[in-house]
């Protein structure tokens, strides 16, 4: 309920602010890929590319083979050519994990696009199945160019 909750307020938030339609929108290409964690298969991961030049980020969530797709304003239309900071978030479920708060949900989203606002703040911290730098933007380590020319498929090779 949680990625479901955390992918639906990526994609609705943006357009709620000021989305007048696709002739305001972006060049997008399609972008995939596959992540895996010390060589197997991340399931229900969720992948964001997020670029200081777009208007908003690109998302997607793994498949049990550790494959996604990117989307960024309809399902699988891709990212915004250029360099992207890529954030990969798995949280576990059951335990701490499982019991995020909605107020801790927003938080994590709204770090990942840069709109953090003070007053969303919690105290709860989630737990994660990936070790926890993958899920921030500035400890990550993972960037991607995406090109209007090459195909964009994408590997990551998680480790500790």
């Amino acid at each position: 309920m949680i990625r479901s909750l955390l992918l639906s307020l990526v994609l609705v938030t943006p357009c709620l602010v000021g989305c007048d339609g696709a002739s305001d929108r972006p060049e997008l290409y399609k972008v995939t890929g596959t992540v895996t964690f010390k060589g197997a298969p991340v399931e229900q991961a969720n992948i964001t590319f997020s670029s200081k030049g777009a208007s908003r980020s690109a998302l997607g969530v793994t498949d049990s083979s550790g494959k996604f797709s990117l989307t960024s304003f309809d399902t699988n239309d891709g990212a915004t050519v250029g360099e992207h900071v890529v954030t990969i978030v798995k949280v576990a479920s059951g335990g701490p994990g499982e019991a995020m708060s909605e107020a801790n949900a927003k938080e994590m989203m709204a770090k990942n696009m840069g709109t953090m606002n003070a007053g969303q703040a919690s105290a709860e911290k989630p737990e994660f199945s990936l070790p926890a730098k993958y899920a921030d933007a500035k400890t990550s380590g993972e960037k991607r160019t995406v090109s209007a020319t090459e195909t964009n498929d994408f590997k990551f090779d998680l480790t500790e």
